[in-house]
């Protein structure tokens, strides 16, 4: 016997409530980050010439473009059959989404689910220890990978709580996840 586990993220949690969180999700993690890391390279200067600046804006403002590819990267290289639909956030950012053709096993959709946070954050953090001269960009821009991670986070919960051998299928909406009732 299956049943099916919806996960909505705009009915369960709120859209502006989410948005909101993540905002201090990202302020809190710049401000834990930027002590060590600063006491780490003591009194290094932030280089604040305009040929750093502006490519630093133009990575800020692209950054939920490149988190959401970051989810459809792993499924590509893994084969997962997937389609993908282009969504415009606030009518100015590009934000992809996929929905999955086929189950996804329980730890494929977490590594999915987690993937930006692993392959942003962790180099972040690395290479604000690496160039002294912008730790504050690189920085910046880990803190708000980590606040856009908040709906990944919470997925990642979801995806831990379900059974072992559940099978997950990813939609625009949120995941749907399929338990077997026998196989718990």
């Amino acid at each position: 016997m299956n049943c099916w586990k919806s996960v909505n993220m705009n009915k369960e949690y709120g859209q502006e409530r989410r948005y909101f969180v993540s905002f201090l999700i990202g302020i809190l993690s710049f401000m834990l980050l930027y002590v060590p890391i600063s006491i780490f390279h003591h009194q290094a200067f932030t280089n604040d010439k305009v040929f750093v600046f502006i490519p630093f804006v133009v990575i800020f403002l692209l950054m939920p473009t490149i988190h959401s590819c970051l989810h459809i990267l792993p499924s590509l290289f893994l084969g997962s059959s997937i389609r993908i639909t282009l969504k415009w956030k606030f009518k100015v950012f590009p934000v992809f989404y996929f929905c999955t053709k086929s189950h996804l096993s329980k730890p494929l959709s977490l590594f999915i689910s987690l993937a930006p946070t692993l392959l942003l954050t962790l180099p972040g953090i690395v290479a604000s220890f690496a160039y002294k001269e912008f730790y504050v960009y690189t920085l910046i821009l880990t803190a708000a990978n980590l606040g856009l991670s908040l709906k990944d986070f919470i997925y990642a919960g979801h995806l831990m709580r379900a059974p072992k051998r559940s099978r997950i299928t990813n939609r625009v909406s949120g995941i749907d996840i399929l338990i077997n009732q026998d196989a718990q």
